[in-house]
C-alpha cells in the first residue's frame, strides 16, 4: 500500500515512461493551478515511486501530477505531498497504465500515444474491445489511433504536427507505398469525408486492375457530403429577405429546370454538394491535381534515375581506380 508523505521537491525524478513531459505554463488551466495551490494548498497528493539508485541510495519517480508538482516548484515549495509506492508495488506496466489512466487527454504526439496504446495492449495481453473500454473510447477509434504506428515515419511526421487528421491518416494505410506520395496533399487539405471516397475509389480501382492486368488509373468521384449549415441559412436568409437565392438561381437556370419535382431534386443534389456546379468544380480541381501528381512523378523519377546514373559513375570511378 502506498503511504503519504512529504518528499523535497529536488529529490523527486521524471519517470522516463511519462507521456506528458512538458509543462505549457502559458496556458490558463495553469495558471488557475497555481492560483488555486497558492491560495489553498495543494489537495491532491501527487503519486510517486521509490527506487534504489545505483549508488544504493533512495530515489524516488513521479508517477502522476506533474503540472502539481512545477506549480508547487514554481511557488517556491521545497516540500510537496505524495502518495509514495514502493519499488515492488508498481510494475512498469502498471505505471503505463496510470500514465494513460490520469492521461486520456494528454499533449503528446498522437503517435506518442499511440505507441503508449499498444505498449498498455502489450502488458496486459488486452483486446483491442478491452483496451477500448479501459481508455473509454470506441474500439474504432482505438484501431484508428494504433493504425498511425503502421505509417511512414514522413507521414507520422504530418500527424504529429497536426498537419493530416486521425481519419486522413487511416485512409492513408489503405494506399500501397509507391502510390502513397500522390495522395499526401489531398490527405493535408481534403475533409474526412471528401478524402475517404476519394481513396476508396483509387483502392477499388487498383484492385480492378490487378485482376484484368491492366494499369490502375485514378478515376474522379464526387463525394456525397452535406452543405454547412451556414450555407444553407444563408440561402435561407436570401430567401425569406428578396424571394430568391442568387446562388440557387444560378443553379436552377444552369440546369434548365421546368417542373417543381426537378428544382426539387435540384436543390436536394446542391444541399450535398451533388449539384453540376459543383461538380464541375470538382472535376476542374481534381483534373489540376492529377496533372501536379504527374509532374510530381516525372521529377521523382528524374531524381532516381540521376541517382542510379550517379551511383553507377561512382561504381566504375572505383573500379578503374582499383586497377
Amino acid at each position: 500500500m502506498a503511504t503519504l508523505g512529504k518528499l523535497k521537491i529536488a529529490l523527486i525524478e521524471e519517470n522516463p515512461q511519462a507521456l506528458r513531459t512538458v509543462v505549457d505554463k502559458e496556458t490558463v488551466s495553469y495558471g488557475e493551478l497555481v492560483d488555486g495551490i497558492k491560495s489553498f494548498g495543494l489537495m491532491n497528493p501527487i503519486s510517486v515511486r521509490e527506487y534504489t539508485k545505483e549508488d544504493g541510495s533512495v530515489g524516488y519517480r513521479l508517477l502522476d501530477g506533474l503540472h502539481r508538482k512545477t506549480a508547487c516548484s514554481d511557488l517556491g515549495f521545497e516540500d510537496i505531498e505524495a502518495k509514495i509506492f514502493g519499488p515492488d508495488e508498481v510494475s512498469d506496466e502498471e505505471v503505463l497504465a496510470m500514465q494513460i489512466s490520469a492521461n486520456n487527454n494528454v499533449k503528446t504526439t498522437k503517435t506518442q500515444y499511440a505507441q503508449a496504446l499498444k505498449q498498455m495492449q502489450q502488458f496486459r495481453g488486452m483486446t483491442t474491445k478491452e483496451l477500448a473500454a479501459f481508455c473509454k473510447r470506441s474500439e474504432r477509434w482505438v484501431n484508428e489511433q494504433l493504425g498511425l504506428l503502421n505509417l511512414p515515419e514522413a507521414v507520422k511526421k504530418l500527424v504529429d504536427e497536426g498537419r493530416i487528421n486521425s481519419l486522413n491518416a487511416s485512409s492513408l494505410k489503405k494506399i500501397p507505398a509507391d502510390h502513397l506520395d500522390d495522395f499526401i496533399a489531398q490527405a493535408i487539405t481534403d475533409a474526412p469525408q471528401v478524402f475517404g471516397p476519394k481513396v476508396e475509389s483509387f483502392v477499388n480501382e487498383l484492385k480492378k486492375a490487378a485482376s484484368t492486368g491492366r494499369k490502375a488509373v485514378a478515376e474522379f468521384v464526387l463525394p456525397v457530403r452535406p452543405r454547412k449549415t451556414s450555407e444553407i441559412k444563408a440561402v435561407y436568409d436570401d430567401v425569406l429577405k428578396n424571394g430568391v437565392s442568387p446562388d440557387l438561381q444560378t443553379l436552377l437556370d444552369t440546369t434548365g429546370v421546368t417542373t417543381v419535382a426537378d428544382a426539387v431534386k435540384t436543390v436536394l443534389q446542391w444541399l450535398l454538394h451533388q449539384d453540376v456546379i459543383t461538380e464541375s468544380q470538382e472535376r476542374a480541381k481534381w483534373g489540376a491535381d492529377q496533372a501536379a501528381k504527374a509532374e510530381q512523378r516525372k521529377i521523382r523519377e528524374a531524381e532516381k534515375q540521376a541517382k542510379k546514373e550517379a551511383a553507377a559513375k561512382a561504381a566504375a570511378e572505383a573500379v578503374e581506380a582499383a586497377a
